[in-house]
């Protein structure tokens, strides 16, 4: 008897074995994947605050020299040295330019701790007035009532700095700001600042001298990539 139980269950062994490798020959197939990737080469500029250089004292403008004013991206307003638009003038021929107080910097925000390029508008004030030509396509222009023959300010110059959550470099090209993000940063606020300039196209004979009493406004676009 006890040889019987011992040749069954041989018997029942091999039966296992042939049954386990035939389920496992059964199981092999081939499962397809699908794979995707979604490009986002900008990144959302959140507004924090708009651009405001407060009360300013504009004597006039003219076309032999122009005078600015510097706001810096983390705040508060400085003079500038005036730049000649025509070489016959001086920098004393620049009109009398002054900050009456209560300027603030733009500053936006960058939901995103990781490395970013911030561009804002590139225009230079050495091309803006050159001692020989006046270039308004440099600037971009704050204007009152959309009225043509009146003098604009023109910004120029802008920066970026005064980070919270990383730092700002200048970029390759022209507007452009590297911010490296700080390590943990879960987003990134910047200021922005500019250099506003008189109008050097004015006294021309189709641009008045004289400002306005008023309030000058205008816009400039801001971006940001990875």
């Amino acid at each position: 008897m006890m040889i019987k139980k011992i040749g069954m269950m041989r018997e029942v062994g091999l039966a296992s074995a042939v049954s386990a490798l035939v389920f496992g020959a059964a199981s092999l197939q081939a499962e397809e994947f699908s794979a995707s990737a979604t490009i986002q080469n900008t990144v959302a500029v959140e507004k924090v605050q708009d651009m405001d250089f407060g009360v300013l004292y504009a004597s006039g403008a003219n076309n032999k020299a122009v005078a600015g004013l510097k706001l810096a991206p983390e705040g508060g307003i400085t003079s500038v040295t005036p730049i000649l638009v025509d070489a016959a003038g001086a920098t004393t021929d620049a009109p009398k330019f002054l900050s009456l107080g209560d300027g603030q910097a733009a500053r936006g925000r960058i939901n995103s701790g990781l490395n970013v390029t911030i561009t804002v508008p590139g225009g230079k004030s050495s091309l803006l007035a050159t001692g020989s030509a006046w270039a308004p396509g440099e600037g971009e222009p704050l204007s009152v009532n959309g009225d043509s023959t009146e003098p604009k300010f023109y910004l120029v110059d802008f920066v970026v700095g005064d980070v919270d959550g990383g730092t700002a470099d200048v970029g390759t090209n022209p507007g452009d700001f590297d911010i490296t993000a700080d390590f943990g940063a879960e987003s990134i606020e910047f200021g922005i600042g500019a250099t506003i300039f008189t109008d050097g196209g004015a006294g021309n004979g189709t641009i008045k001298e004289k400002y306005q009493a008023a309030l000058y406004t205008g816009t400039f676009e801001v971006e940001a990539s990875y």
